[in-house]
């Protein structure tokens, strides 16, 4: 009998930060249902990664963690979006395991720097030490402190007029080279029943172009969400993409975070 852990996904080192600065392809799910049962049997569908959401969701650092448990055996990566830019919250979701975080909200290169530098320890950052805790495996990780604040991946998403007209100075100061963009930020053909906040979300005459320039460096990588199957590649099929309608469940969404040359898919969405 295979043994079903044996391509889990390992955060020392983290894999999913080494593919993604590889510049890798890799598609993932939303899930948004706060649901162990549903998390598991994502996580056996083959899925780059998982998405556990904080903010539009039912989901907190509790209801996270058996959700992260169901994932342990699963070669998908988890990434946590918390429910702000928050250092207390994020450092909560830190010590219960998370290692990939997808931080809302991003309108200027302070605030990507302030969401890295709470995932990190002194003198990088200003995450706060708990000797023990279910990150490091209750102590059980060799040289936990001097290693892991190269194996955390923030990625930032970009939602405003703000957001998208710092875009390239959040670009040249992020951590890791992902951007990623809220879904008021496509053209209006495709926000299917999302309505224009004239406060929110600039057409995309206006933030098309910033977010291609944002992405012209050969070291950022674009992220977009998708309601149905994607085909990333000629030989990278959607996981599960015959089914796809079964998982489109009303708490999840399929997104891919576009590899290669940004700059030549247009940069941002």
């Amino acid at each position: 009998m295979d043994n079903p852990g044996a391509n889990a996904h390992i955060h020392f080192p983290n894999r999913f930060r080494q593919r993604l600065l590889a510049g890798d392809t890799l598609i993932g799910c939303w899930l948004s249902l706060g649901s162990p049962i549903t998390t598991e049997g994502l996580g056996i569908a083959g899925f780059d990664w998982l998405l556990l959401d904080c903010e539009h969701a039912p989901n907190d650092v509790l209801a996270l963690i058996p959700q992260l448990m169901a994932l342990k055996d699963s070669p998908s990566a988890p990434i946590a979006r918390p429910s702000w830019n928050d250092t207390v919250e994020i450092k909560r979701l830190l010590d219960a395991g998370v290692h990939n975080f997808l931080i809302p909200f991003v309108e200027s290169a302070e605030q990507a720097r302030a969401a890295v530098a709470a995932t990190r320890y002194p003198p990088q950052g200003v995450r706060g030490v708990s000797v023990s805790q279910r990150s490091n495996r209750y102590g059980d990780v060799k040289d936990y402190f001097k290693r892991v604040n190269d194996q955390i991946s923030v990625l930032v998403q970009i939602e405003s007029r703000a957001g998208v007209a710092a875009a390239a100075q959040i670009a040249a100061d992020a951590h890791d080279p992902c951007l990623f963009a809220g879904p008021r930020h496509r053209p209006p053909r495709h926000r299917r029943g999302l309505q224009p906040n004239d406060g929110l979300a600039p057409g995309p005459a206006a933030g098309r172009p910033r977010s291609r320039r944002a992405g012209r460096s050969p070291h950022r990588r674009a992220g977009q969400i998708r309601a149905t199957a994607v085909r990333a590649s000629p030989d990278r099929a959607l996981p599960g993409r015959q089914s796809a309608g079964s998982l489109m469940s009303p708490g999840a969404r399929v997104a891919v975070l576009i590899a290669s040359d940004p700059c030549a898919r247009g940069g941002l969405p």
